[in-house]
């Protein structure tokens, strides 16, 4: 480990009180700069923010930042826990200002999510709300990749804050921020099309978008069973509800099969059961006959995300193919888990 690096242990002891040393700021601080003066670019890290919130030391900005900026490895990211730390006002007073000027030095030290950051104190906090400034921000970190500054931009121009409103450039970065993996995008833009802000209306892209998120996001879940449901003659009768989709399901009818599989997969009048919802969604709409009028909700979220073999979801969906065999083989399947669940 060597000296230095004994030094920096020594002081995360005490500054956790572990390891048979008491827990104590200052002498953490005494370790960690002696460490700091050695290059440990951790001790560095640590000595500066214990300097600039005068944790075990006097407060003293100016050695906090020098410090911080010579922790090269973890220049970024210091400087970026400083910030959240005045943002949210973790164990120090708010201070939105402070915020701002760190996630700055974040900024230069190339840490592009503290753009976003950056944007959306501005939008919302910092001194009053300064949309040109969080748009700058926003735009920044968009060029650079970041999915969801695109989702921040795209909510200013789909409410008309700081830019002119315009559904279909929020449309437009929706979707960057959808490809780039962002996943805040997906509600915001599946109500666009469910609305048809912007964008023809599509009901059916509206609730391909909802479910990759619904299991995470209840307002997204809540708006896929009203889009699907009002595209079925229900009965009243919550109670009846399952038992016209496993009706209308053993006749055939597509609808019902994704309608059901809807319900086993997160779980509404059932037991969640997702090899069976995934089945159903295959046999309502086989990858070889893909129909414009049905949800697709395979291809969006594929079912090996939650540790669902996919051949497995394949062969079940061929049982259920047979004739007259479709509730027989869920009803086997849901009593008899893998690997045996193929219906005689």
């Amino acid at each position: 480990m060597g000296k230095a690096g004994a030094e920096n242990a020594l002081a995360g002891w005490y500054q956790s009180g572990i390891n048979g040393c008491p827990r104590s700021l200052t002498l953490a601080a005494r370790w960690y700069l002696k460490a700091a003066e050695q290059g440990v670019n951790q001790a560095q890290r640590q000595i500066g923010e214990m300097y600039e919130f005068g944790e075990g030391v006097r407060p003293d900005h100016e050695k906090a930042v020098s410090w911080i900026r010579k922790a090269t490895i973890e220049y970024s990211a210091s400087s970026m826990m400083i910030a959240a730390r005045y943002s949210e006002g973790i164990s120090t007073h708010q201070d939105l200002r402070k915020a701002i000027d760190w996630y700055r030095m974040s900024v230069e030290a190339g840490h592009v999510g503290a753009q976003t950051l950056l944007g959306s104190l501005y939008e919302t906090s910092a001194g009053g709300e300064n949309y040109a400034e969080a748009v700058s921000w926003y735009r920044k970190a968009s060029d650079a990749g970041w999915p969801d500054a695109m989702t921040d931009l795209a909510n200013l121009y789909s409410a008309g804050k700081g830019v002119p409103q315009d559904y279909r450039e929020a449309e437009t970065f929706y979707r960057k921020s959808v490809a780039a993996g962002g996943f805040s995008a997906q509600y915001p833009l599946g109500l666009l099309y469910e609305q048809g802000l912007g964008v023809p209306r599509d009901p059916i892209a509206a609730m391909e978008l909802y479910q990759t998120i619904a299991h995470g996001n209840e307002d997204a879940r809540r708006r896929l069973f009203v889009l699907f449901d009002a595209r079925a003659p229900l009965p009243s009768d919550p109670v009846d509800v399952i038992s016209w989709y496993r009706e209308e399901a053993a006749k055939g009818d597509a609808r019902a099969q994704i309608g059901l599989g809807l319900r086993y997969e997160f779980g509404e009048g059932v037991a969640p059961n997702v090899p069976v919802a995934y089945a159903l969604y295959e046999l309502a709409v086989p990858p070889s006959d893909r129909q414009p009028d049905l949800p697709n909700f395979i291809r969006l979220s594929p079912p090996g995300r939650f540790g669902v073999d996919l051949q497995m979801v394949t062969k079940l969906a061929q049982e259920m193919a047979k004739p007259t065999n479709l509730l027989a083989t869920i009803d086997y399947f849901i009593a008899h888990p893998p690997p045996v669940f193929i219906v005689d």
